[in-house]
């Protein structure tokens, strides 16, 4: 996960298109949570899978860390 890399920015850059999407949907049914609430979750649990495993190495399980994301959420 380096940010010099366009791998990285690929991927916060689907994250975030994601995020709008589902954020427009949202806006236009006229939920409290917009554009921007939802473009910043899908970024942080973006961040927050791929800090998880690369902290957990090959042996870890990265869908534990999705979960309790979930759960926050």
């Amino acid at each position: 996960m380096d940010p010099s890399q366009s791998e990285f920015w690929v991927a916060a850059a689907v994250a975030g298109l994601c995020g709008a999407v589902i954020g427009v949907e949202r806006q236009l049914r006229g939920k409290p949570a917009g554009i921007r609430t939802s473009m910043l979750i899908c970024l942080g649990t973006m961040l927050f899978v791929r800090l998880g495993s690369e902290v957990s190495g090959p042996s870890g399980d990265s869908t534990r860390v999705l979960g309790q994301v979930v759960t926050g959420v």
